[in-house]
């Protein structure tokens, strides 16, 4: 009972947590974003990141709700993959969390090491949120592979050149 979404949903809410977090600090520390965006950012934010981890977390409970929209109807792996999600407890649920988290601080630390390996000093807090910042926006690129990645690379550029020339 493995599908695409139970696999690819506890680390979506924690790329989209953490890469707000990251994303905030980037406008606040390197950007110089007003304080009113900011807060909006963060605000709406993680208002998504509580219904994402409301609706992961009840199923029972939203799923009837979502029955009533019929657009979705239209999406019929989706509707599979939640049925199949209902199945886990959510003490099994929150486990997958905990592994996506883990997932995540693993590969941040490699992240981070290959940058101090390649010459670029950052400082560690600001490299951290840099690095959450490029997941997120890396995750949220809609685009196929083979042009998914080329943008990708370029995203980490983009972020990674207010610190180094060393492309």
């Amino acid at each position: 009972h493995y599908c695409c979404w139970y696999k690819n949903g506890p680390k979506n809410i924690i790329l989209i947590a953490f890469g707000l977090l990251g994303f905030a600090y980037f406008l606040i520390k390197l950007w110089k974003v007003e304080e009113l965006i900011i807060t909006g950012v963060i605000v709406l934010g993680f208002g998504f990141v509580i219904v994402l981890l409301f609706i992961f977390l009840n199923l029972e409970i939203v799923v009837p709700v979502f029955r009533k929209i019929r657009l979705l109807y239209r999406f019929p792996r989706l509707i599979k993959s939640v049925n199949i999600l209902r199945q886990y407890t959510r003490q099994e649920l929150l486990r997958t969390l905990l592994w996506a988290f883990i997932r995540y601080i693993i590969y941040t630390i490699q992240y981070f090491l290959i940058l101090r390996f390649f010459g670029i000093e950052v400082e560690i807090l600001r490299g951290v949120s840099c690095i959450a910042t490029i997941y997120l926006l890396q995750t949220s690129i809609p685009l196929p592979p083979v042009v998914g990645l080329l943008a990708r690379g370029e995203v980490a550029l983009k972020v990674w050149g207010i610190f180094s020339q060393n492309e």
